[in-house]
């Protein structure tokens, strides 16, 4: 809980780095627009939204990919989550492996005592077999949560990067859409040259 807790203030603290960075005009002078980011211009250096296809394929990686580029302590943070999943691997895989040979002793003594022809002596080693592996498994609950909640970390790890993505470059693709709007004025003045062309052709056509 305590380090879930610690990347969601995380997540919040570059989210209001973002938003510091573009400061509500109402409170001061209009700043000049932030760079467009690489990931929305084309192979000229003219904007283009549908670049992103020369990447990864998905444009908030893309965008994202550059913050952390550019920012110190976002590459500190992709760092460790790049670094979590194999911390995770090796720290339950020692349980893991421990928890495999006992399970898999259980298993083939259970196979041995059914090989005993003698049911009396069948049915009582079978219930000593029996009264070990509760002992064991009451022995290493507490162990089996823990190695549930680094896996439920995990997936709230994954949620969250996620999450962090979407949050620190929604302000780069709205500077986008402000500042990269096309002029309604060109289309309109196309769609008049074309109606001028409908018109022309149909004043061409021989009357009936």
């Amino acid at each position: 809980m305590k380090n879930k807790t610690l990347y969601i203030t995380a997540i919040f603290s570059f989210t209001l780095l973002a938003s510091c960075n573009n400061p509500p005009k109402a409170d001061k002078p209009q700043q000049p627009p932030r760079e467009t980011p690489e990931a929305l211009k084309n192979e000229s250096g003219e904007l283009d939204i549908s670049s992103y296809k020369r990447g990864s394929g998905n444009l908030v990686d893309e965008l994202y990919q550059e913050l952390v580029d550019k920012t110190p302590d976002l590459k500190k943070l992709e760092d460790q989550l790049n670094d979590n999943p194999r911390a995770s691997n090796q720290i339950t895989e020692k349980f893991t492996d421990y928890n495999t040979k006992s399970t898999n002793y259980y298993n083939a003594a259970k196979q041995k005592a059914h090989a005993i022809s003698d049911t009396i002596l069948r049915q009582q080693v079978l219930a000593f077999i029996e009264s070990s592996n509760n002992q064991y498994i009451n022995k290493t609950k507490e162990l089996n949560a823990l190695c549930a909640q680094i896996s439920d970390n995990n997936t709230s790890l994954y949620d969250h990067h996620l999450m962090l993505k979407i949050f620190l470059t929604l302000p780069l693709i709205q500077d986008y859409q402000n500042n990269n709007l096309p002029y309604k004025k060109e289309f309109v003045g196309f769609i008049q040259a074309q109606q001028q062309l409908i018109n022309k052709i149909n004043s061409t056509i021989p009357k009936h």
